[in-house]
């Protein structure tokens, strides 16, 4: 599994992908974890860590930095892209500046990508802060999924996500939404509601969670 981080503003790239190692060390505390540069890099390696986990763990994360930017690594590595998506161990990539051919290999096989440029060259965004209660209002469940991956990218505020979609979803109680039921609104409560408890007992992933129930709009 890959999870990608790129972009020009290498120092938030690098910051947002230990953030993401380190928040698995805290969630997978049975897993191994471990980190990958280019320097040294060789084939008997990535195998070892596509294929292989610890000892008494299920998985193993490895904090990839800047293995596809560099020449001599990038060739080694290249190869092995299809094998570290099917890996069941997570491979979190930094890298700065992948070539294009590389990076359209890269980004179709993440699982999830986040590109950081820097801020005197990134153009401006123009946000609604409505438009993912109007897909969930239209039960477009695509748009919505985008909608709230805008959202987690900008400011990634769990809570204050989903307080906006649970609002959005009392809303279509009280108007009586012409594209879900009574039945189905009741069941989105209950489920909005039991994922916040859970979240915040460290029982379920809160984005992920949040995730799967736009998606089954």
């Amino acid at each position: 599994m890959i999870y990608l981080f790129y972009g020009p503003d290498i120092e938030t790239s690098r910051t947002k992908a230990r953030a993401l190692f380190e928040s698995l060390k805290a969630k997978k505390p049975d897993a191994s974890f471990g980190e990958l540069g280019a320097e040294g890099l060789v084939v008997d390696k990535i195998i070892e860590l596509v294929g292989g986990q610890g000892l008494f763990s299920n998985k193993c994360v490895v904090f990839c930095d800047n293995i596809f930017s560099d020449i001599e690594a990038r060739e080694i590595a290249e190869p092995f892209i299809s094998e570290l998506k099917s890996s069941p161990n997570i491979f979190i990539l930094l890298e700065k500046e992948p070539i294009k051919k590389i990076f359209e290999k890269l980004e179709k096989n993440a699982e999830k990508s986040q590109e950081f440029e820097n801020s005197a060259s990134a153009p401006k965004k123009e946000w609604n802060d409505f438009a993912l209660a109007n897909a969930i209002g239209a039960r477009n469940s695509l748009k919505a999924w985008k909608e709230y991956r805008v959202l987690v990218e900008r400011d990634p505020e769990f809570e204050k996500i989903h307080g906006q979609i649970f609002w959005k979803v009392k809303a279509l109680a009280i108007s009586r939404s012409p594209v879900f039921s009574t039945k189905e609104i009741n069941s989105m409560l209950r489920t909005l509601a039991l994922m916040y408890h859970r979240a915040h007992r460290g029982n379920c992933d809160f984005e992920l969670s949040m995730e799967k129930f736009l998606l089954k709009l």
